[in-house]
This record gives structure tokens, sequence and C-alpha cells, in this order.
């Protein structure tokens, strides 16, 4: 597989925090996919619910959310990004 700088480049993402993990082909109502796996996750500077600045680990991790955004075709089959994003929790606001 080639590296994250390479395939970020070609398709236009530019985000520090998004890794590749892998690629396969996944068969979704009889239209076969090319899939690419990428995780994406940082640490908040603050909740995006009340505001809250993140100290003493006042937002924890809290599990991920899987993401499938289908773009262009690639070849013969079209191209799916599935993401895998990083949840959080706030303990001030219990979002």
């Amino acid at each position: 597989m080639c590296s994250n700088n390479i395939i970020s480049n070609i398709l236009g993402v530019s985000d520090k925090n998004l890794v590749f993990t892998g690629d396969g082909i996944e068969k979704i109502r009889g239209i076969e996919f090319k899939v690419l796996n990428a995780v994406l996750t940082y640490v908040p500077k603050a909740c995006s619910k009340c505001g809250c600045v993140n100290e003493n680990y006042s937002v924890v991790k809290n599990g991920r959310q899987i993401v499938k955004v289908i773009l262009n075709r690639s070849g013969n089959n079209p191209l799916m990004l599935k993401i895998k994003k990083q949840r959080f929790y706030c303990k001030h606001c219990n979002e």
C-alpha cells in the first residue's frame, strides 16, 4: 500500500489527523466498491457543545463511529472512503 501522503494528495485530503490503514473491495447492494479505510483521531482543545477547555482530562475519548464517503470512480469500481471517527465525552456537560 502507498504511504499516507500519496493517498492524501491524490484524494485532495489535507487533514493531518487522518491516517489510512488499508484497502479492499466490498460489495454493497450488488456493486463492488474499492474501499479505503482510515482512522481520524486527535486530542480536542475544548468541548464542542459547552466550550469547556480540556484540562485534567475533562474531555475523554469515547469510542468510534464509522462514516462512509462515496468518491468518484477509480478505474472500473466506485471508490468509498470508510473513516473511523473518534467520539468524545465531556465530563462537564455529559455530552
